[in-house]
């Protein structure tokens, strides 16, 4: 209990699942309702202990569990309902139990061995809005998995819910997933991976020991920019904090997950907020004796973080190779600045930015301006402006789209005049001025992004892929397979690079086979459209370029082909003609 009296907050994950019509089903069958739901919620509770979770009470037809992740809460909710489909198999619909899950993650208070609070509310109001054998989470939950797990999601939109105040957003989870969702392991590591020929590391994501949603944040962005700061050293292998993310909510020690990413060493940490003071714990793990070889903790006001940050970083590099001098790392960090709430709104600009829609666009805007607003000098803030702009050109987003390509040529530059040693700015300057179609340029950007970061995977993808648009597929693909082992669990974004270095060579089947690995295939459409086009199938071409209407209805094949990046004409007629093939007009 508080010194106030009051009962301590914690951070969980909820999950709600409930039996829908169970109320109806005993009144037909009562007898073989009860004996079909005891089982079922038997199966409930014994999938928790797989994920981390603990149950907190189950009713005659539901239970409540809650979880230290939202990623190992939707990940136990896809295993359920998995486990109940062949578990129910043989049996009639009109007789089978079928569970709504609802998730959401925040704060919640506890008494007498029971939960209670707003967030547990939030998922009681998340469970109603789910299909039978479905889930629904709200927007933080959303935000969290949505990039670390192999799953789809369909938004439901924005719902004033009973009781509550405020209008949430809720998305529905897709399901119909291959078993490897139910595991937080990498979509792309079917066997353990060689250990590189330098020192390998694997930050994992930081635990919050206490805290609110802004601790999860901040121990989220803690972890990933260790693993930043560490990738600037040549003598190390960093694996991406997006393919480290995928273990989130696995056990402490667990070496497996280092054989899985092809690491000798992994980072864990754990953070804890008290009051003003933030105080971090890490642990340097060799997965090849299961020893811990160094630990350390951290106590500092939370305006040091960075300065936390560097200290970490610097002893794991000397611990790791100790060929390498102590250098002054604090100007090398891309997110540098002593403003938390700059760096909080750059945190979540990002999360939309990537969902690449045009209302995640927008919102990713209002997120970078707010945090100019608290830092005006803060690079990342520019460069995170000019790729949200440059998608309002390309995709013909937002009000004034026409003038978004020089808009994000203009915010390239001053994240670059900011922080000249910021690989991420250089790499924005790079991608816009790609699409100006100074290809050299933005070749030579890139470049020096990846010198100034030689483990930044996203960086060598997006190189890769200016190659490609240069006539220089073979290269493309040697770099963009680097990028991807560097980052095993890869985005979308990685296959549609790849996918248009196939292109390039005319390797169309490549392309399909490519693409045909995305978790969300909207982003490949033309490409798909185009590669079917050229290859004679002309009811796969047609189906994509129906694909693509959907998506962009006023697309036009010379307009698009007009903002590509190609200066050869051959090569902008080879993806006109296969677009018109495809059926899609001119």
């Amino acid at each position: 209990m508080g010194v106030d009296g009051s009962q301590p907050h914690e951070l969980r994950a909820v999950v709600v699942a409930d039996a829908e019509g169970y109320s109806r089903l005993m009144a037909s069958r009562e007898a073989e309702t009860h004996t079909l739901t005891t089982a079922c919620l038997k199966t409930l509770v014994d999938l928790i202990g797989d994920h981390g979770g603990a149950l907190v009470k189950t009713t005659g037809d539901g239970a409540m569990v809650e979880f230290p992740s939202a990623i190992a809460a939707v990940q136990y909710g896809i295993a359920v309902q998995n486990r109940l489909k062949e578990q129910n198999a043989e049996i009639p619909d009109e007789m089978r139990p079928r569970f709504r899950i609802g998730v959401h993650l925040g704060e919640i208070m506890r008494e007498g061995g029971d939960i209670y609070g707003h967030s547990v509310n939030v998922a009681a109001r998340m469970e109603s809005y789910a299909d039978p054998d479905g889930i629904c989470v709200s927007e933080v939950v959303y935000d969290l998995v949505k990039r670390s797990l192999p799953v789809g999601f369909e938004s439901m939109g924005t719902h004033e819910l009973r009781n509550l105040d405020t209008p949430l957003t809720i998305y529905k989870v897709l399901t119909d997933l291959p078993s490897s969702a139910l595991n937080p392991s990498p979509r792309t590591l079917p066997a353990p991976l060689s250990l590189p020929d330098r020192p390998s590391i694997a930050v994992m994501p930081f635990t919050v020991a206490s805290g609110n949603e802004e601790g999860q944040v901040l121990a989220q962005g803690l972890s990933e920019d260790i693993a930043t700061c560490l990738g600037k050293f040549e003598e190390l292998f960093v694996i991406s904090p997006q393919s480290s993310s995928f273990y989130e909510g696995r056990k402490r020690g667990d070496v497996k997950a280092a054989q899985e990413l092809g690491v000798r060493y992994l980072l864990e940490g754990g953070v804890r907020i008290s009051g003003e003071r933030l105080r971090v714990r890490v642990v340097l793990i060799d997965s090849m004796t299961g020893r811990n070889l160094w630990s350390e903790k951290y106590d500092r006001q939370l305006t040091d973080i960075f300065a936390v940050q560097d200290d970490v970083a610097f002893v794991i590099v000397s611990t790791l190779a100790g060929r390498i001098k102590r250098v002054e790392s604090s100007r090398r960090n891309e997110l540098v600045t002593q403003n938390l709430k700059a760096y909080g709104e750059v945190l979540q600009a990002r999360e939309h930015l990537w969902r690449h829609t045009p209302e995640d666009n927008a919102r990713a805007q209002i997120h970078f301006l707010a945090a100019l607003d608290h830092d005006a000098e803060y690079a990342p803030a520019c460069a995170g402006m000019a790729r949200a702009r440059n998608y309002d050109w390309q995709f013909s987003w937002g009000d004034v789209p026409e003038s978004g390509l020089e808009d994000a040529v203009s915010w390239a530059q001053k994240a670059v005049s900011l922080d000249r040693s910021s690989a991420r700015a250089h790499a924005e300057l790079g991608f816009s001025l790609l699409f100006t179609k100074k290809q050299d340029l933005a070749i030579a950007e890139l470049r020096e992004a990846l010198e100034l970061n030689p483990n930044d995977c996203d960086i060598m993808a997006e190189l890769a892929d200016t190659l490609a648009f240069s006539g220089q597929p073979d290269e493309a693909l040697d770099l963009i397979g680097r990028a991807m082992r560097l980052n095993p669990s890869y985005p979308d974004a990685y296959l549609w690079y790849q996918a248009d270095a196939h292109f390039s060579a005319r390797s169309y089947n490549e392309v399909v086979s490519t693409l045909a690995r995305m978790t969300n295939p909207n982003m490949g459409s033309r490409l798909l459209a185009a590669s079917h086009g050229h290859l004679g199938q002309t009811d796969k071409a047609a189906f994509y370029a129906k694909e693509v209407m959907k998506t962009q209805p006023g697309f036009s094949v010379n307009a698009w082909v007009a903002k590509q990046p190609e200066i050869n004409a051959g090569e902008a007629d080879h993806l006109a003609q296969g677009l018109l093939k495809a059926g899609l007009p001119a």
